[in-house]
């Protein structure tokens, strides 16, 4: 028993003479640390979000998604803004950049339904969804459901149809992007979902 606890002993001392021999090889060459870590990959993170939808997108829109845009932006910048419900939020690090990907059918679209637009709300089907949405809850879940049926059955009322609205909301978030783009410091991508 004395000889396996001798030899217990001697190998583990020779296991930490090692380590510390490597220890101290490690700290007395200085180049080959630095060999290790000069190379030519890449060695900061960025972090931004590649998936944002605001209220310019059907599905959000339609869910309560009050959010421009340019509000998403500048969340992403670390400013700090009110939410669609109604509370002042703030990152607590900003990001580095941002993908605004909100959807290419009907761009804007909702958007211009929630405010009111009154060549929306002449056409008797867009005026009662925007009724619905505005009674929240139930009824804009109603409205919602009733809407993406309506587009996937090709029933959407024209003027959800017109292509203006899709290019006037394409223009204005190529104009955001461009304007928060900040090369160096800050990536506001041009983006859509299709």
């Amino acid at each position: 028993m004395k000889n396996l606890a001798l030899a217990s002993a001697t190998c583990a001392m020779a296991l930490l003479a090692g380590c510390s021999q490597e220890a101290a090889d490690s700290t007395a060459s200085p180049s080959a640390a630095s060999d290790v870590a000069e190379t030519s990959f890449p060695q900061r993170a960025y972090w931004g979000d590649e998936h944002v939808h605001t209220g310019w997108s059907v599905d959000a829109g339609l869910s309560g998604t009050r959010l421009s845009p340019e509000d998403a932006v500048r969340f992403a910048q670390g400013e700090e803004i009110k939410s669609s419900t109604g509370v002042m939020m703030k990152l607590h690090k900003p990001l580095d950049w941002i993908a605004v990907t909100d959807h290419s059918d009907g761009m804007g679209t909702i958007s211009e339904l929630m405010a009111g637009n009154a060549e929306f709300l002449a056409d008797k089907q867009a005026k009662a969804w925007y009724d619905m949405v505005s009674q929240g809850d139930a009824q804009a879940t109603k409205a919602m459901r009733e809407i993406i049926l309506a587009q996937s059955e090709g029933r959407l009322p024209k003027v959800f149809m017109d292509s203006k609205w899709v290019a006037s909301a394409w223009e204005k978030n190529v104009d955001i992007m461009e304007k928060y783009n900040k090369p160096g410091a800050f990536t506001a991508f041009i983006s859509y979902e299709c």
